[in-house]
């Protein structure tokens, strides 16, 4: 009697242990999970061919760079080996047309030692495949060999230059070259890299004082909310001055006079406050 006993009393303890044991795993497992876990992903719409898209990733993981592109451009585009660790920026100055949209992503690879390869899936014999690309690691480009000239009418080359080398962050082998006595700029590297850079440059190069380029942290407010505010403050007295808000990256760009930066300083300190 005794020995059926002790086999009902152990029996009844391995029920009791496995949902137990369950409940530790559980325990144990869960926060994992929990502080692991993916994030949501950020809504993406397809780009229509007339359709802009406002684009302001800064420091941003290639991958997502990458998967964010595809979407607005309906492209099957993928990362190489050895790059989904890597971060790259992607900003434009003002809204861009979705033509406008690889050629950015291209100059942005390119500035950061990578290229990517677009190609055409096999198919049929007059019928038009969708194209595919890969981004991969870049080979060494002949500078020299597609340098442009860019004459610059209303900014200094040299302010233009240190200018383009902190929006676009460019390698040291591709920093502008300063003609000072003809204001220009010699700009090498890709083509892409090439337009992205005249396109900040137009942005640059308007008439009005002396400015120079403040990138400002922001760091309780939305940076878009700020910049219809901050333009109001200096609309009459400094109307030369341009404001662009980076979302991504919770900061403003912003070209200014000495002067007027100083009024907008003092308006962020007011402004950018946590809220209530």
């Amino acid at each position: 009697m005794r020995a059926v006993e002790a086999m009902k009393a152990s029996s009844r303890a391995r029920s009791l242990a496995a949902p137990l044991a369950v409940c530790l795993l559980a325990l144990c497992v869960a926060p994992g999970l929990a502080h692991g876990a993916s994030p949501r992903a950020e809504v993406c719409r397809a780009v229509k061919a007339g359709g802009r898209v406002n684009v302001d990733m800064t420091d941003a993981k290639l991958p997502d760079v990458v998967r964010m592109v595809s979407c607005w451009l309906r492209l099957d585009l993928v990362v190489g080996p050895g790059l989904k660790g890597r971060k790259i920026t992607l900003i434009a100055p003002k809204p861009i047309r979705q033509k406008e949209i690889l050629p950015l992503l291209q100059a942005a690879l390119q500035t950061a030692g990578m290229r990517l390869d677009l190609r055409r899936r096999a198919g049929k014999k007059g019928h038009r495949t969708p194209r595919y690309g890969v981004v991969r690691k870049a080979t060494p480009v002949q500078l020299a060999l597609d340098a442009r000239e860019v004459r610059l009418k209303h900014v200094r080359a040299e302010a233009a230059a240190r200018a383009l080398t902190r929006l676009l962050s460019l390698p040291a082998a591709w920093v502008p070259v300063v003609r000072p006595q003809r204001n220009s700029l010699v700009l090498g590297g890709d083509p892409a890299v090439q337009r992205t850079a005249r396109t900040w440059l137009a942005w640059l190069d308007v008439p009005g004082p002396q400015r120079q380029i403040y990138l400002v942290r922001v760091r309780h407010r939305q940076p878009g909310s700020l910049v219809p505010l901050l333009e109001t403050v200096v609309a009459r007295r400094h109307p030369g001055t341009r404001i662009v808000a980076d979302e991504r990256g919770r900061r403003l760009i912003v070209l200014a006079s000495k002067k007027a930066w100083r009024l907008l300083d003092r308006a962020l300190v007011r402004l950018d406050r946590p809220a209530g």
